[in-house]
């Protein structure tokens, strides 16, 4: 066993990187084909698989039933290549996606049992999500100003054309993927917005407003990425949270306050409107007409619109399966998640329904899925029996983004701070020193 003060320093190192992950996400992007992204989460899982099975005194329960699940997996993937499709680049694909699928999990371990041992409070954690929506917002917003970054929607198809060397809708800073980075944003708008509430509830207008601000800059990302579900939550939000805040305030503050504050929104308003439409109303309008193109090209279903097809993909692969000749097999364990569900296997792999839990089901059947949502059992029976709070509401809106989205629970980047945020709920006590 590694002794206390070298844990100590681990821990230090691991908590390091973890805040640094969406810098080298950016880094990844902007440095394409250096494999940055995986060399910093292959050293990173490595750390955290150190810290959980080679330091401490004993061994957390924790750490048992991760290696469990991720044997599970792998022999999921086993049993599929031996009993199903007999690819082997469909398995090693397969494989590939099992690192990814078991971010999380190890991730969530590595915080369970520092919390436990004491290495790490959970007011650490908020700081981390709090960090993590600042850094976000600021790596899109920041290339942006610069005029650079990669075109969010590029007429070539590539999503990795330059702003300034070709055309399309959006930009999305120097990250690659953009479902999960939308999704990301959508979930630190909800969590931002309510730290920001749950301030002003309490009188404290200093923190109050340096949320609102990290909020807006969200907001700002939102439409600068120029997506459909960015901008509609962006907005809504907003509609939603400024008339809520300023009733909120009206119980804490004193009518001068309320005055100046108004007074000071309104020079904003009018300052800032101008470089606001000169800078998102050509995004805005190409928006509006990218839109209205697929809801013409998909016939007016708003179905199919909302859902950018997905609801096809998944109507066609529940298809798939139920036609196929092993369907109880494919339900039961899956079919992985290169392989076509139905014959003939070879070919193109199959087309994934861009809806996680669904892709997720389809990949290692109700046996994966089980055992998926079974290891993070503690903390959500802990946050279906807690309280409202903003780590609880951005772990709802993730839920239920996830359903209807690709990439989320896929992703590294997300994985990570679902991780954080089901840490947070390991146990029954909620709010003590999270601010």
């Amino acid at each position: 066993m590694v002794d206390s003060k070298s844990t100590i320093s681990l821990n230090k190192v691991i908590l390091f990187l973890l805040v640094i992950m969406p810098i080298v996400e950016s880094l990844n992007g902007l440095l394409l084909g250096h494999h940055i992204s995986d060399i910093y989460r292959a050293g990173l899982g490595l750390l955290i698989l150190v810290y959980i099975f080679c330091t401490g005194k004993y061994l957390h329960k924790q750490s048992f039933e991760l290696l469990f699940l991720l044997l599970l997996y792998i022999g999921l993937t086993m049993f599929q290549f031996i009993f199903f499709h007999g690819d082997i680049t469909a398995f090693k694909s397969d494989l590939k996606t099992t690192t990814r699928i078991i971010i999380t999990p190890l991730y969530y371990a590595y915080f369970y049992v520092a919390l436990v041992r004491k290495d790490i409070r959970k007011a650490e954690l908020v700081k981390l999500l709090t960090t993590y929506a600042i850094l976000y917002a600021v790596l899109i917003i920041t290339p942006t100003l610069f005029h650079t970054g990669y075109i969010t929607y590029d007429y070539q198809g590539t999503g990795f054309v330059m702003v300034g060397h070709g055309t399309g809708v959006g930009s999305k800073g120097f990250f690659v993927e953009i479902n999960s980075l939308v999704g990301i944003l959508v979930i630190f708008t909800f969590y931002t917005g309510q730290r920001a509430l749950a301030f002003f509830k309490k009188g404290n207008l200093k923190n109050g407003v340096q949320f609102v601000l990290i909020l807006l800059s969200l907001v700002m990302a939102e439409i600068i990425t120029t997506t459909k579900t960015g901008i509609v939550v962006g907005v809504i939000y907003l509609i939603y949270f400024l008339p809520r805040s300023f009733f909120v305030l009206r119980k804490v503050i004193t009518k001068k306050q309320r005055r100046i504050l108004a007074e000071l929104l309104s020079v904003l308003i009018v300052v800032l409107s101008p470089f606001i439409y000169q800078g998102f109303a050509k995004e805005v309008t190409l928006f509006i007409q990218r839109n209205q193109y697929f809801f013409d090209l998909f016939d007016g279903n708003l179905l199919k619109f909302i859902t950018s097809s997905r609801s096809v993909f998944l109507e066609k692969t529940f298809k798939s399966i139920n036609r196929a000749d092993n369907s109880l097999f494919l339900h039961l364990f899956g079919g992985g998640y290169y392989i076509r569900l139905d014959k003939p296997f070879f070919g193109a792999g199959r087309r994934v329904t861009e809806m996680d839990w669904f892709d997720l089901y389809f990949s290692y059947g109700l046996v994966g899925i089980v055992a998926y949502i079974t290891y993070f059992k503690e903390s959500l029976f802990n946050i279906l029996n807690s309280k409202k709070n903003p780590v609880k509401i951005m772990l709802v809106v993730f839920i239920v983004y996830s359903l209807i989205a690709g990439h989320v629970i896929f992703n590294a980047m997300t994985t990570t701070i679902l991780a954080v945020a089901l840490a947070y709920f390991t146990d029954n006590k909620f709010g003590e020193n999270d601010d």
